[in-house]
Order: structure tokens, then sequence, then C-alpha cells
């Protein structure tokens, strides 16, 4: 489903010197596959993830989805960052029919796609609210709604959960893997959290300064998953002693 093949990314500073955010990365995710990218500031997670998205193009090398090269973004890639982004002045229904406005699909359509996204999301009775009547873990869902309702074949997220609280960061985790089960979504999710990463994902990438992979890890746990398990804590401590080393 998706090949990053020998990809770079170099950015200049203000001195004019090539500072490198990725180097030389090689990842290829399988179609339906929940794959977690974890590591320190200044990594390349979310770098990786903009080149994915075709938001940025890559210094070296190229990136593959059903082996067409990416140039650009397209509604086949879906970005889910950690801010909400969503239209103050738009209801929840609004928000969630923007990109399927954009690509002209009939209002019928249209509305049939948003409700089944927010139901998904356990926002049903939410549709006519607006934004600010929301909390934040709603926000999200309204957020994650509005990217499933593009039906990509690539879910791209950049620390969705990140500026939640831990009770709400845990029900979302929850609610996201329920969606992922049902939908059968490519996955590809960022987080600073080892826990998240291990609860989430089939496969974690543990990134290290300068934008290189330093272990693939498999998860080999049941769902839901039990973080107080001794093999989940063997997983964790595996995690963070790779980016300890880094």
């Amino acid at each position: 489903m998706l090949e990053i093949i020998n990809v770079s990314k170099t950015f200049q500073n203000a001195n004019g010197e090539r500072i490198p955010a990725v180097s030389s990365l090689d990842l290829t995710v399988a179609r339906n596959e929940f794959v977690c990218v974890v590591g320190m500031s200044g990594c390349g997670k979310t770098t990786t993830l903009r080149l994915v998205a075709g938001l940025d193009k890559p210094t070296e090398g190229r990136i593959l989805v059903d082996g067409r090269k990416v140039n650009g973004p397209t509604p086949e890639r879906c970005v889910v960052f950690q801010k909400y982004t969503l239209f103050p002045w738009r209801t929840v229904r609004d928000n969630v029919a923007f990109g399927l406005e954009i690509r002209r699909m009939n209002r019928q359509d249209r509305m049939a796609r948003v409700r089944k996204y927010l139901e998904l999301v356990g926002l049903g009775d939410y549709d006519m609210s607006y934004p600010f009547e929301l909390s934040g873990g709603m926000q999200q869902r309204v957020a994650v709604a509005r990217a499933l309702a593009a039906e990509p074949k690539i879910l791209l997220m950049d620390e969705p959960f990140g500026a939640l609280d831990s009770r709400t960061r845990e029900i979302l985790q929850n609610e996201l893997i329920g969606i992922w089960c049902n939908e059968r979504k490519t996955i590809l999710f960022v987080t600073h959290s080892i826990s998240e990463a291990i609860t989430l994902a089939d496969r974690v990438v543990v990134m290290t300064r300068p934008g290189r992979i330093r272990r693939l890890i498999d998860i080999d746990l049941p769902r839901p998953r039990d973080k107080n398990c001794e093999r989940f804590r063997k997983y964790n401590a595996q995690v963070r002693d790779l980016l300890n080393e880094s």
C-alpha cells in the first residue's frame, strides 16, 4: 500500500546550512495495517508524515501509494492534526461535509456520508452544534469524522490526542481501534507516547535523530490491550531503551 524508498528531506536554516530532517528512510506499510511512529522531538516523525501526505516533497527518494508516486496532497491520504483545525463558523455537520463539497458530491450523498461517520464517532446527535459548544475530545472526533468522510486509502494522524487529558485520550484510543476494526483503513500514526503506540499499533517504528529508523517492532498482543500485562510492559521497556540509546 505505502512504500517509502530511500527518502531524505533537508531544510535550510537562517545561516544557509542544510539541516537533515529525514535521512535515507525506507518503510513499507501493508494495506489495512496500523503503524505507529514514535521518537523524541526532532527525530523526523512529523516530517515523514507530511512527506507521505504530499504536504512536503522529499529532497531525495520517492514515496509510492499503490505503486503511484506521491506528488502532492490528494483525498486518498487524509491528515488528522493535533489541533482540530475546524471552521468555527460551520456546524459539526458542515465541517465534516467540507471536503465533500470541494469534490462537488451531490447534497443527498454528501449528507448520507456525513451522517454515517458522525454516528461512527459517536456524534450523531451533535450535527448542528458548533465547535465552541464541544469539548476538546469531541472536536477531535469531528476532525476524525471529516477525514474518514473522504474515505481515504490512508489515514495519517499527527499526535491527534496529544493535547487531551489522559482519560479522554484513552477513550479516543479505544474508539479509534474500533473505527479501524470496522473500516479497515491503513493508518500511519505519529505519537510521543510509547504506551499509546503499543496500545494502538500492529507495528511500532522507533525513530532517532536525524530522521532514521532505529527499529521496527511487531506488537504481538490481542486487542483490546491490557497495559498492565507483562508483555505490554516488556514492549514498553524495549521501546524506551531504544529511545534512551538514541
